[in-house]
């Protein structure tokens, strides 16, 4: 399915490595544009081709500012749903 996420932002958790960055990578042979939510620095390289952020999914913190970069992103591609 083709354009599928075409101009929507996804904010995926886990997607350093395993079926976190496979549904990175479908997502974004989709159109979408994805913003990865990985735990350290050492995961960036798999994720490379996409926007990162770190994410820890037990911190509150974290998701606040996981949450405030994917809208800066939804903001400069103008894309929501």
């Amino acid at each position: 399915m083709r354009g599928r996420f075409e101009n929507k932002v996804v904010l995926i958790t886990g997607s350093g490595s395993g079926i976190g960055l496979a549904s990175a990578k479908r997502i974004a042979e989709e159109g979408g544009t994805v913003v990865s939510g990985i735990l350290s620095d050492e995961q960036a390289e798999a994720v490379s081709s996409f926007s990162s952020v770190i994410l820890d999914v037990r911190e509150e913190t974290s998701w606040d500012s996981a949450i405030n970069f994917a809208r800066i992103k939804l903001w400069w591609f103008g894309c929501a749903d």
